[in-house]
């Protein structure tokens, strides 16, 4: 998958035309434009988090850890917030949970939220994307931006951990087509990761 956003990251980075046997034509008015403008990115609730339920404590679901493309969800948790708070820290369908602060190999993984669960926002960043900003070509975005090495460029190292701060990460620029042309981006993308999949299983 890597290969192929970079691959289709090149070409709208280098046209406005057309793409390869497609009549999908990007506006004229695409642009590189800075992550911090097409979508919010936040840290996560920083309350204090109990094992064992009290007084005046809610139980909740938050996310572990993210293993190969995965969510893990931690077990139930308990936290002090009113329904307000809740509301603001939950996840929602969309979102994409960035990893910001880890080891050098793990840094910049992302994944797009798509559960039923009610989940809240604890660790990691979330990236939510604002309006006229597709959810699934920001995802390919921040893919191409890890493998190209950009990712790794703003970030900090200290004893063997790495880290991006918002700030930085909001100033990083991607290539910002119409929301029409994103999704097409994606779908190409997507076809030519399972064309590529399928090439390598019959070798």
């Amino acid at each position: 998958m890597f290969i192929a956003c970079f691959r289709y990251y090149q070409k709208i980075k280098m046209t406005k035309s057309t793409f390869e046997n497609s009549d999908q034509v990007l506006s004229d008015r695409f642009c590189e434009i800075e992550l911090g403008s097409v979508a919010e990115i936040t840290t996560g609730c920083q309350y204090p988090v109990y094992d064992l339920p009290r007084e005046n404590l809610h139980p909740f679901t938050g996310i572990d850890k993210i293993i190969d493309n995965q969510i893990i969800l931690s077990e139930s948790k308990y936290i002090r917030m009113s329904e307000r708070e809740r509301i603001k820290y939950k996840f929602k369908n969309g979102d994409i949970i960035f990893v910001h602060r880890t080891s050098p190999q793990q840094l910049g993984k992302s994944i797009r939220f798509d559960l039923k669960q009610t989940v809240l926002h604890t660790k990691y960043l979330r990236i939510r994307p604002k309006e006229g900003c597709d959810s699934h070509f920001l995802s390919l975005m921040l893919n191409v931006l890890r493998q190209s090495g950009t990712l790794h460029q703003i970030a900090s190292v200290r004893e063997n951990l790495s880290c991006i701060v918002i700030g930085d990460l909001k100033k990083i620029k991607i290539p910002f087509p119409s929301i029409d042309a994103q999704r097409d981006i994606v779908i190409k993308a997507e076809k030519d990761c399972l064309i590529t999949t399928c090439e390598l299983m019959s070798s």
